[in-house]
């Protein structure tokens, strides 16, 4: 990711973050599968970092309400950015406050009209969370990071995001859902959570029929791949997700590598 605040590039490694997951293709591991949704996820370094700043995740989640199985998926990507503290404790932390918010109100999730706000709210909860972190932080140490949520309930996906992570809808034709926050003409972000209460959250959905799928990721991924090439990698595969995350990650590794790769794919059966 390409930051608003470039001196704020001092990192640290967190081995530890549960949340990332980097599989290599095989025929025996088995692809991830709720009811209507087969998906995979990957995270990469890179081949110029030092360390993987970014943290995404999957979290399947069910709620039996009047005899119905709600089953509902909730897919993210954050791309952190960060002093002594580093991006990773930022794009970890976004992660976290979401999910565990999602969790606890599912019947919310269920029964709300206005999932796209709740999905909001549950951006701008984990931007307070870092923001907590950054006002007793030095100013080299100040932390922020991307996020791109979605919510997959039924044939429809619902999203919210802040930054330049970007989630797309393939259907034959691949299509960009949300428009990235960076300065006209430039790489600078305007907006991600961490920097503050002004944040610009947008927020949108789009169906999801049998065949078609959608992807998560972080710009290491778009901006060395082409939509093009993207959409080439997809339609070769759509129905095997564990291929597509990783033949998308090999080519942006081919292009150069030069941002961390972070990429989460889902085909609806």
């Amino acid at each position: 990711m390409k930051p608003t605040i470039d001196g704020l590039k001092k990192r640290l490694s967190l081995e530890e973050n549960s949340l990332r997951i980097s599989r290599v293709a095989d025929e025996k591991t088995p692809t991830n599968s709720t009811k209507g949704v087969m998906y995979e996820m990957i995270s990469d370094m890179g081949k110029v970092r030092n360390n993987n700043e970014d943290t995404c995740a999957v979290s399947q989640f069910h709620l039996f309400k009047e005899g119905h199985d709600n089953q509902i998926l909730v897919a993210a990507v954050a791309d952190g950015m960060g002093g002594l503290e580093s991006g990773e404790k930022a794009s970890y932390t976004a992660i976290s406050e979401v999910m565990a918010y999602l969790s606890n109100d599912l019947a919310l999730a269920v029964s709300t009209k206005n999932k796209e706000t709740l999905l909001e709210f549950a951006i701008r909860r984990a931007n307070d969370k870092i923001m907590e972190f950054n006002a007793v932080l030095d100013a080299d140490r100040i932390m922020g990071t991307t996020m791109v949520l979605a919510m997959v309930i039924d044939s429809t996906l619902y999203f919210a995001h802040s930054g330049d992570s970007v989630i797309f809808h393939y259907n034959g034709k691949l299509s960009q859902a949300n428009q990235i926050h960076r300065m006209k003409n430039s790489n600078a972000l305007f907006s991600c959570l961490g920097l503050g209460k002004d944040m610009k959250v947008e927020t949108g959905s789009f169906p999801l029929s049998s065949g078609e799928s959608f992807l998560l990721c972080s710009d290491g991924l778009t901006d060395m791949v082409k939509n093009p090439q993207i959409k080439k990698i997809i339609a070769s595969e759509p129905e095997s997700p564990l291929k597509v995350v990783e033949d998308l990650k090999t080519e942006a590794l081919n292009n150069g590598g030069i941002d961390n790769i972070s990429i989460v794919y889902g085909f609806m059966k």
